[in-house]
């Protein structure tokens, strides 16, 4: 899997990532200083407990990325 930075959304100065403070009840980071977004795992569970967090108010405001294959996770973990 390859990832690409998107220089457009990194440089984009209303973009801002957010720093974690004792826990992970925080969003990944904040769009004009006030839209909270959050990257997940795509399943089920984790959109869940993110639509259940206080600063999450649509599902618009979760980025999903695939989970990966078995594969994958043997190919990195030496299995």
């Amino acid at each position: 899997m390859e990832i690409v930075k998107n220089y457009e959304v990194s440089d984009d100065p209303n973009v801002s990532r957010q720093e974690l403070v004792g826990g992970c009840d925080a969003p990944d980071f904040l769009i004009g200083g006030a839209v909270a977004i959050d990257v997940i795992p795509d399943t089920e569970a984790s959109r869940q407990g993110h639509l259940e967090r206080d600063y999450i108010s649509s599902a618009q405001q979760l980025i999903s990325y695939p989970v990966p294959e078995t594969e994958f996770l043997d190919q990195i973990l030496d299995c």
